[in-house]
């Protein structure tokens, strides 16, 4: 079962607001049930509920098990010294409370590691050397827990590392039948199609990958290039300026490979568009 379908922006509004109801509902409306002789099941309950809605907006159900986890020791220390006066007490009680603030904060990174979790152990192999070894694995997941456009996704860039174009626009074929056109599988498709040889096929595919991820500089220069070949050097010239933005403003993550591999790129782009035919 996936994440609840509505965009990024309004899950994490409601997760926010959930997770401030229910850090409310806990440390005000519990000690206030309790005083006045309404209860704590109606606040505990609803701090439940407002837990669950957190959780959902970030995560599919599978992962649950693995907030759930890493989060209820935090709530759990939180809870017990809730009733507790000393300094200590509530400074182990703020701490906690910032922790499970925490948590909503690194969730989305934590999603993205927890669906992916197949595909970037594959790619690890392939880096090593052993892609192979990647392709197998992910073949094998396939086989044991059935059709998964993530998988399918992992297997094109694998495929793509082989140079086996084909294969790669199957898989990534098979990723949008399952998964839609986001902005990953815009581009897997792209630079297969580009790389058989139809880059007017390909082009609107790693246009609106570029359009979709503004932020990425692997995008904008793979569609830079392209452009540039097709002959529309407006594009081309766009793309380069954002992918030296990007390359500026950005602290790239990956170490010293991805920064290698984001300079090779760059370079690359500046080299098709420096390669302009005079009459144009």
């Amino acid at each position: 079962m996936g994440t609840v379908p509505m965009n990024d922006s309004a899950r994490r509004k409601i997760a926010f607001l959930a997770l401030l109801s229910a850090v409310g509902m806990w440390k005000w409306g519990v000690p206030y049930g309790a005083s006045t002789g309404i209860g704590t099941l109606p606040f505990h309950a609803g701090t439940a509920v407002a837990l669950l809605v957190f959780l959902l907006c970030f995560f599919s159900l599978r992962a649950l098990p693995l907030l759930v986890l890493l989060a209820m020791p935090l709530v759990g220390i939180a809870w017990w010294m809730q009733d507790r006066n000393d300094t200590i007490s509530r400074l182990v009680e703020i701490g906690a409370i910032f922790g499970v603030l925490a948590l909503y904060g690194l969730s989305p990174w934590l999603a993205f590691l927890w669906k992916n979790r197949v595909g970037l152990r594959a790619l690890r192999l392939s880096q090593q050397g052993d892609t192979e070894g990647g392709i197998q694995m992910l073949q094998e997941h396939l086989e044991r827990g059935g059709p998964s456009g993530r998988i399918y996704y992992y297997l094109a860039l694998l495929f793509a590392v082989k140079h086996d174009w084909e294969e790669s626009l199957r898989m990534a074929e098979e990723a949008e039948r399952l998964e839609g056109m986001t902005p990953e599988i815009l581009g897997a498709k792209g630079m297969a199609l580009w790389k058989l040889g139809r880059g007017s096929e390909a082009a609107p595919f790693l246009r609106e990958c570029a359009l979709q991820s503004p932020n990425s500089l692997f995008a904008a220069c793979n569609y830079g290039r392209l452009a540039a070949e097709l002959g529309e050097w407006d594009e081309a010239r766009e793309m380069l300026r954002r992918a030296e933005a990007i390359h500026v403003n950005q602290i790239p993550l990956g170490g010293a490979r991805n920064r290698e591999m984001r300079r090779r790129e760059l370079d690359a782009l500046r080299r098709s568009v420096d390669n302009r035919p005079a009459s144009d």
